[in-house]
């Protein structure tokens, strides 16, 4: 069976390890889906790193010479490697060591011994994102001439929301509209400028289920995300029509944004803040 969703086949990941038997298990379980670079120490990483464009790094904490902590702070000092995410491999799982890692700059951690389940959610979570970043990163390259407008990055990652085919719209920790991109505003008759700062029910209906809201504000991303909710959307009519108001179904995935990950342990003593959630409107599955 294959974990791995087909969207993420080819990915780079460079895996960190002085350990052969773990380089072996990840090999293993990685080499069917994505393209990798492995080397067994920091040093090798930071040089790989100037060729090999990765998506993301599975780090060894415990090496000879650089350690993963240094390896990942000097990749975070680096500006063509430090939006990299960086998972930390590691059998030492103590709240201090855990807070050092996530104050250096890793985005999550893998215990060992490896379990399964743990690389395929937690490595499928964070190559998610990356795509996204990285598919919304080239529309947006590709459009720079049209000074397509860009929104502000929240959690550490941009969504370049004019850039993609789908509506997106963004809500803060309240459920108002912070931000929402124009080809959804196209497709429901609104002007940007009428729902910013608004509640999401000036644009979705949730009077047959006030549930639809706490969906849309989920807290969780990853595979734990909101995904394929059918969502009842106000379409905006010429005055003729504003008697009646329409409604058009969509689907919406949608995913919370944090300021550290979601699936840090509960027990750091890392102060959490939910920023909200962004959510994609799949315009092409409505046509």
């Amino acid at each position: 069976m294959n974990y791995f969703p087909e969207e993420l086949h080819g990915m780079k990941i460079l895996i960190v390890d002085d350990v052969p038997d773990n380089l072996d298990i990840l090999s293993y379980i990685l080499k069917k889906n994505f393209q990798l670079s492995i080397v067994n120490s920091g040093e090798k990483a930071l040089s790989v790193l100037e060729k090999f464009d990765a998506d993301l790094v599975l780090l060894d904490v415990m090496m000879p010479g650089l350690d993963g902590y240094e390896t990942c702070r000097r990749m975070k000092e680096n500006k063509n490697t430090r939006d990299i995410p960086v998972i930390f491999l590691t059998g030492k799982i103590e709240e201090e060591d855990i807070v050092k890692g996530f104050k250096i700059g890793c985005a999550d951690y893998i215990a060992k011994p490896f379990k399964d389940f743990e690389i395929f959610s937690r490595i499928g979570a964070h190559l998610k994102i990356k795509k996204l970043i990285k598919d919304l990163s080239q529309s947006h390259r590709e459009l720079v001439g049209r000074n397509e407008e860009i929104i502000e990055s929240r959690n550490q990652y941009q969504f370049i929301v004019e850039t993609v085919s789908d509506g997106i719209f963004y809500l803060d920790e309240n459920g108002n509209i912070k931000s929402i991109n124009q080809k959804l505003c196209v497709e429901l008759g609104f002007d940007e400028k009428e729902l910013l700062g608004k509640p999401i029910e000036v644009l979705v209906d949730t009077s047959e289920d006030p549930k639809v809201k706490n969906f849309l504000m989920t807290k969780r991303f990853g595979d734990r995300s909101t995904r394929g909710l059918i969502v009842k959307f106000f379409v905006k009519g010429n005055d003729a029509e504003a008697e009646q108001q329409k409604i058009k179904p969509l689907y919406v995935d949608s995913f919370g944004l944090w300021n550290v990950q979601n699936n840090v342990v509960a027990k750091i003593n890392l102060e959490k803040k939910f920023n909200g959630s962004i959510c994609v409107v799949r315009l092409s599955d409505s046509k």
